[in-house]
């Protein structure tokens, strides 16, 4: 490959960055939320609804994921055992 080819290459990524898709975003609604529910929506729309509590929704969320928790009185014991944000 010549060198002005690479050049390309390398500024081709740079201004066009691979996109990795992140892990599914899971929500936690103390109030509104069922941990029976898959935490894949910030309210039940029929299908999918937020989880109740912190710990069930840090264990459904993919490692590198975030589980946004809505506001509220949550009292548990969570044990964080991947990375994860916590929002």
């Amino acid at each position: 490959m010549k060198q002005g080819m690479k050049l390309l290459l390398i500024v081709a990524l740079i201004a066009f960055p691979i996109v990795v898709l992140g892990a599914t975003p899971i929500y936690v609604d103390a109030v509104n939320g069922n941990n029976s529910y898959d935490g894949e929506a910030a309210v039940w729309d029929g299908t999918h609804g937020p989880k109740q509590t912190i710990q069930a929704g840090i264990a459904v969320v993919d490692a590198g994921g975030t589980v946004y928790v809505a506001a509220g009185a949550y009292t548990e014991n969570v044990t964080i055992n991947k990375s994860v944000a916590l929002q």
